[in-house]
């Protein structure tokens, strides 16, 4: 389990387990909604999910009842958070790999040595700020950075 192991708990910090019980709460929500307030009567829901897109009756919007209400405010929430939270890499797991790769980079790592290895390629293209002939770790390395003042 992530929780016990040590290795794995960098990956997958407390508040993702604060996200999963938040997401808990709003499917209890939902079934609590329906169940208590609509008697899980699908007309009856159908019909109120229209009053309250369309302002049908808007005594629904002024005083809506307890359940829906509830989970309404969860799913709202949960909303919120989603495009800040981790549960994205869900839907978007091949975008958020080639963006945010998960893998550390530490020293001696895989990442270090990948790139030790593609910085002593030979340069095989020329530019007005790259000269060819040389390897990658000699341009990059005469590279001049500007100086920026408060940075």
């Amino acid at each position: 389990m992530r929780i016990k192991d040590e290795e794995l708990k960098v990956y997958y910090p407390p508040i993702h387990y604060v996200k999963w019980i938040f997401l808990l709460l709003t499917l209890v929500g939902g079934v609590i909604a329906v169940d208590i307030h609509f008697h899980s009567s699908m007309p009856a829901l159908l019909k109120y999910v229209r009053e309250q897109v369309t302002f049908a009756n808007f005594e629904h919007k002024l005083h809506p009842s307890f359940g829906p209400a509830l989970h309404i405010a969860f799913a709202s929430v949960w909303l919120i958070y989603l495009p800040f939270s981790h549960v994205f890499q869900l839907f978007f797991r091949y975008y958020h790999y080639l963006r945010w790769d998960d893998v550390p980079n530490a020293r001696g790592g895989v990442i270090e040595n990948s790139v030790k290895k593609l910085l002593e390629q030979p340069v095989t293209w020329s530019a007005p700020h790259i000269q060819s002939g040389k390897r990658w770790r000699e341009v990059a390395s005469e590279l001049e950075f500007p100086v920026t003042k408060g940075k």
